[in-house]
């Protein structure tokens, strides 16, 4: 898991959290960056390398799902969560 952040530590607990989803991607040949510029708030980017099974990747939105239960179940549930998908327009 690439981690990044721009004023605040990304905590010890959201890195446990999301080791989980970072080895589901793995395993299907994505990776995942977290942003975390304020204690309430996380960005997470996921990128497809180039030998990414297309097909693997769930949708968005049970993407979202996945993360926000995994998060809550971990007492992270209060965190405003921004995902990025490799199929998202680039900004």
């Amino acid at each position: 898991m690439t981690t990044e952040n721009h004023t605040a530590e990304v905590s010890p607990d959201l890195r446990t959290a999301l080791g989980t989803i970072e080895s589901m991607l793995d395993a299907d040949g994505y990776g995942l960056t977290v942003d975390q510029p304020d204690p309430g708030s996380v960005q997470l980017t996921i990128d497809a390398r180039p030998d990414a099974c297309e097909d693997c990747l769930v949708p968005k939105p049970l993407m979202s799902s996945i993360i926000q239960s995994t998060l809550e179940t971990a007492g992270l549930g209060g965190l405003a969560i921004e995902l990025v998908y490799p199929t998202d327009p680039a900004s």
